[in-house]
């Protein structure tokens, strides 16, 4: 997903070349529940790199208890 809606990793290459040209000190927030599979969350920050960017932040939510 990107800003809610699904996306191929194609688009999301896409769409992380077009925030490098905009914006090349862009920082990537990725979110991910507890679902997420994590070699599907580094697949998508290998991508970023992969288009130049390099500054990454992670949202988590806290546990209920």
């Amino acid at each position: 997903f990107l800003n809610k809606q699904e996306v191929t990793l194609d688009e999301l290459k896409g769409a992380f070349g077009r925030l490098k040209v905009d914006d090349p000190e862009a920082t990537v927030v990725i979110s991910a529940d507890t679902k997420a599979e994590h070699g599907k969350v580094i697949e998508v920050m290998d991508l970023a790199r992969g288009e130049g960017l390099s500054n990454f932040a992670v949202n988590v939510e806290r546990r209920q208890e």
